[in-house]
C-alpha cells in the first residue's frame, strides 16, 4: 500500500509525456502514489491520459505568477 503521496506540476508537459510515465513509474517503485498536472493554453494535449490538465495563461500575460501560485496552492503541488 502507498502511505505516500506527490503532486508534479509540469510546464507545457504535453510533449512530455515519456517524462511523465517515467515519474510515475519511479513513484510506485517508492511506495510513492503520484498525481501528474500540466499547465496549458487550450487544445487537445496528450498528457491528458497520464494526469490533469491545467488551463493556463501565456507566459507574457501579466498574471501569470498569480495564477500559477494559485494553481499551486490548489493542488497541493509539491
Amino acid at each position: 500500500m502507498m502511505s505516500n503521496s506527490l503532486n508534479i506540476l509540469f510546464l507545457g508537459g504535453s510533449k512530455r509525456v515519456l517524462l511523465g510515465n517515467c515519474f510515475k513509474k519511479e513513484c510506485h517503485k517508492n511506495n510513492i502514489k503520484p498525481k501528474l498536472f500540466s499547465y496549458e493554453l487550450k487544445g487537445y494535449h496528450a498528457f491528458k491520459s497520464i494526469g490533469t490538465i491545467i488551463l493556463g495563461k501565456k507566459w507574457s500575460d501579466k498574471n501569470i505568477i498569480k495564477h500559477l501560485t494559485n494553481v499551486v496552492r490548489k493542488n497541493n503541488i509539491n
